[in-house]
C-alpha cells in the first residue's frame, strides 16, 4: 500500500487572507493581491568586451487593487476620507505625505486562523478610488475598488513586528531587527537561497 512520505503539507488558499489598515473593517475586503516587484535591466558595454553585460537597475513595485463591499448604512467612508487627505478640494491644496501615507499589512492565514505571512506595504496611498456601476435591475453588492501605490514591501513576522532589513558596514550582509537573516531580503526580491 502506498504511503505519503513524511507529514502531509497544507498549501495556502486564496480565500484565507485579510488586510489591516487603520480605519477599515477587515472582513469587508473581498479581492486583493500580494505585492509584486519588477527589477529593470540595464546593459553595459565595456570597452574591449565582446559581450554586453546586463545588470539589475531600477526597482518598481506594482500597484495593488483591493475590492471591498460598502456598508448600506453609509458608515464606512474611510477610503474616501483617506483619498481626500492627499488633497483639499475646497482650498485647492495638498496635504503633506506624513498625513496621507500609511502602512498596510496584507496577511495570509492558515486553516487554523493563525497568520503565517504578513506583507507590509510601506508608505501607501490611494492612487485611484472607483465604485461599481449603479444598476436598478441588479441584486449585486456595491463595491469600492481601491488602487494602492506604495514605496516598497517587506515581509514582517506574523504578529506584525518589523523585520525590515538594516544594512551594516559590510555590503553583502544584512541584519534583521526580528533576528531573521537573508530570508527577508530573499522574499523581497524573490530569490531562493
Amino acid at each position: 500500500m502506498w504511503k505519503a512520505p513524511g507529514d502531509l503539507k497544507h498549501l495556502a488558499q486564496n480565500w484565507q487572507w485579510g488586510i489591516e489598515v487603520d480605519g477599515f473593517e477587515l472582513a469587508l475586503f473581498s479581492k486583493g493581491a500580494a505585492p509584486s516587484v519588477t527589477v529593470e535591466e540595464a546593459d553595459f558595454d565595456s570597452a574591449g568586451s565582446l559581450y554586453t553585460m546586463p545588470t539589475a537597475a531600477r526597482v518598481t513595485w506594482d500597484p495593488i487593487t483591493f475590492e471591498k463591499g460598502i456598508l448600506a448604512d453609509g458608515s464606512d467612508d474611510e477610503a474616501l476620507y483617506w483619498l481626500f487627505t492627499t488633497f483639499n478640494v475646497l482650498e485647492q491644496t495638498g496635504w503633506v505625505p506624513a498625513d496621507y501615507k500609511r502602512d498596510i499589512d496584507v496577511i495570509n492565514f492558515a486553516r487554523t486562523g493563525q497568520a503565517f505571512r504578513r506583507w507590509r506595504l510601506h508608505h501607501s496611498w490611494i492612487k485611484s478610488l472607483k465604485y461599481t456601476d449603479l444598476d436598478g435591475s441588479s441584486n449585486d453588492i456595491t463595491f469600492e475598488q481601491i488602487e494602492i501605490r506604495y514605496h516598497y514591501a517587506t515581509i514582517v513576522d506574523p504578529e506584525g513586528h518589523s523585520s525590515r532589513p538594516i544594512y551594516n558596514e559590510k555590503p553583502n550582509q544584512i541584519d534583521i531587527i526580528a533576528g531573521r537573516s537573508r530570508g527577508v531580503l530573499a522574499n523581497i526580491v524573490g530569490i531562493n537561497y
